[in-house]
């Protein structure tokens, strides 16, 4: 499934026959980790994921939230996000219209010292 390939039976559904009372379903989450070498980095460790999610309900809005932990031992040795790509999609007047997720909706938090 390509980023971005949405159904018009996916957008049109308004309930989730499996669990009525459902406000979100995850349509699709699929991911796979690979190695590659870096100039400078060395050895990398990628993960690329790809979730698709249908929300229901304003209850089901949570589930468009999206954490990323990364792990920081020091200034030099961290773990870091290189891509983030996200878009919302609605149906307005029987047609798709697709918004692409701003880097004013991205930001990060400190945790914990890690």
């Amino acid at each position: 499934m390509k980023l971005g390939n949405i159904s018009m039976d996916d957008l049109k559904m308004t309930r989730y026959e499996q669990d009525t009372s459902a406000s979100a379903v995850v349509l699709y989450d699929a991911g796979k980790s690979y190695f590659s070498v870096s100039p400078g980095a060395g050895l990398v460790l990628n993960f690329d994921r790809h979730v698709k999610i249908k929300i229901l309900k304003k209850s089901g809005y949570k589930w468009a939230d999206i954490s990323v932990p990364l792990y920081r031992r020091s200034a030099a040795e961290k773990e870091a996000l290189m891509s983030l790509k996200g878009s919302t999609f609605n149906l307005v007047d029987g047609s798709m219209v697709s918004s692409k997720l701003t880097k004013e909706s991205v930001f990060e938090e400190k945790n914990t010292d890690n």
